[in-house]
């Protein structure tokens, strides 16, 4: 568990849907993320916590793609976001 208060998160997993495909589609390019802590996918920000984004190039995008971000705090694993439409 993170500790009580605002804490900043070290990382988020992205996951992507498809209407057509299904839900738990592994994002790539750099919402791929990398192994942190033990916690798969972990894409994280910046040294100085200025990059908050990041692309997924995804080869297959059949029907509406949509996605959801689990916030990461060093092994903790939050609830996913409701999921959302790509913005192009």
């Amino acid at each position: 568990m993170p500790p009580p208060g605002p804490t900043p998160v070290t990382g988020w997993q992205i996951t992507r849907e498809s209407s057509l495909l299904g839900a738990g589609l592994v994002s790539s390019g750099t919402c791929a993320g990398t192994s942190a802590n033990g916690v798969p996918g972990v894409a994280q920000p910046t040294a100085d916590g200025s990059t908050l984004t990041c692309t997924d190039v995804a080869t297959v995008s059949v029907g509406t793609v949509r996605y959801a971000v689990t916030p990461v705090y060093v092994r903790w694993v939050g609830p996913p976001s409701l999921r959302s439409p790509a913005t192009v």
